[in-house]
């Protein structure tokens, strides 16, 4: 009995036919892939607000995951965005090197801590001491040096209000005061790096104490307005 000819057009017909039998089967096709959908990258929701106040609020109405995330995609304080940017990245280390000082418990311990950060002694004046046995260029090095990390120091305290300011009001539904005192101690920090007399950063300090009187009047009433009645 003649077989039948190949009477598909593929390039599979045109081969020569097998001794017996029809053309073979055509290869089956891989089932069908529906594409999975690829998460989305986290994005900033904070970090990329044009105004401080906006930043600060933002940050502020943040859980602590969505917090933890946020700096995980964009680790920037305040006071380095404020910077330039070959100052900025060591401005960003000397905060992170500051995090450990954050878990320890509010007290002398604390300042402790920054100051061992910054490899400051107890006593300043000891450290002015040490600078002034020495002399020409290594002198000028060694007080601009020290004078660095007095500076630093001084900064660190203004953070340290901060965090108090933070565990004060951790629980308060009305955050305006913390809000209100964020900023400011923010600012400050920006305008005591810009300072260029003794005069204005002793200003500074003055007002940054002033701001914390009124942001403890303030956190006394937001705390009495969630108190049970």
């Amino acid at each position: 009995m003649p077989r039948p000819a190949c009477l598909d057009a593929t390039p599979r017909c045109l081969l020569p036919e097998p001794a017996e039998g029809w053309c073979p089967a055509p290869p089956a096709l891989p089932p069908v892939q529906t594409p999975k959908e690829v998460p989305s990258a986290p994005q900033l929701r904070c970090g990329n607000k044009a105004a401080l106040r906006e930043r600060v609020a933002c940050r502020l109405g943040l859980s602590e995951t969505e917090l933890r995330t946020e700096l995980e995609i964009q680790y920037l304080p305040e006071e380095c965005r404020a910077l330039g940017a070959d100052s900025r990245q060591s401005c960003v280390a000397q905060y992170r090197a500051f995090q450990p000082c954050w878990q320890m418990p509010l007290g002398p311990g604390r300042v402790a801590c920054g100051r061992q950060v910054l490899k400051l002694g107890p006593v300043i004046s000891e450290e002015v001491k040490i600078c002034r046995g020495k002399t020409g260029t290594e002198q000028a090095i060694c007080k601009a040096d020290l004078r660095e990390r007095v500076f630093s120091m001084i900064k660190f305290r203004f953070y340290e209000l901060e965090e108090r300011a933070e565990e004060i009001l951790e629980n308060a539904e009305n955050k305006k005061p913390l809000e209100d005192f964020q900023v400011l101690i923010e600012t400050k920090k920006q305008e005591f790096n810009a300072a260029g007399s003794k005069e204005e950063r002793r200003q500074i300090i003055l007002d940054v104490r002033s701001g914390w009187q009124k942001f403890v009047e303030e956190a006394r009433e937001a705390l009495s307005e969630g108190a049970p009645s």
